[in-house]
């Protein structure tokens, strides 16, 4: 998980939500505060997605990206129910192919190799200053994952299962994604969210 300062009031509502999800069960946790010092200059967080996905997959047989606009609300869930004989976890998006927001990959050669070519890409984009700006990751996954025959309605799941838009949300979904929106009205929608999901935890324990 990656969130920077001035995202701060509605980063660290999803990143206590991620962590009591991930310590429920046993997931490693990787969490960047600001961008590091280390990784490609010139990107905001979005972008680094690449880089940080190829630089965690040796560690884990699955790797996660999970965008800090997203929140885990029925935490009783196991992610393992979505992985079987696949070898990517993506979600289809209302209006794109497929959202980055919420993006897993399986440790193999041929998932480092497309990401390697995603991150040299976005390497070449000249204009990478916000989420937005020259069409966002997005643009650059859904070009480089279609080549490669990996975004194909067969690779991604539906967005009511994975990836929920927040309008779409119910009481038991799994991950929803409060995307699009101010971000004082996105913090404060995401500090209700957490609040429904200690509930929901609660009720079911």
């Amino acid at each position: 998980m990656l969130y920077t300062p001035n995202i701060r009031a509605y980063g660290a509502i999803a990143e206590r939500n991620l962590r009591r999800y991930c310590a429920r069960h046993g997931y490693a946790l990787h969490l960047y505060r600001d961008v590091p010092q280390e990784s490609p200059h010139g990107a905001s967080g979005n972008w680094l997605k690449p880089w940080v996905l190829r630089r965690h997959m040796p560690q884990h047989e699955w790797v996660f990206w999970i965008d800090a606009d997203v929140l885990v609300i029925d935490q009783s869930m196991l992610l393992e129910r979505l992985l079987d004989n696949r070898d990517r976890l993506i979600a289809m998006d209302m209006s794109w192919q497929f959202n980055s927001g919420i993006m897993g990959f399986r440790r193999t050669q041929a998932n480092f190799d497309v990401l390697g070519e995603v991150e040299q890409i976005i390497g070449g984009v000249a204009d990478k200053s916000s989420t937005y700006a020259s069409g966002g990751d997005q643009d650059t996954f859904i070009k480089v994952l279609t080549r490669h025959g990996m975004a194909g309605d067969p690779e991604l799941v539906d967005c009511i299962t994975l990836n929920t838009p927040y309008q779409l949300q119910r009481a038991d979904s799994f991950m929803v994604h409060y995307m699009h929106m101010w971000p004082s009205l996105r913090a404060l929608a995401m500090h209700h969210g957490d609040l429904a999901s200690q509930m929901l935890t609660e009720r079911r324990a």
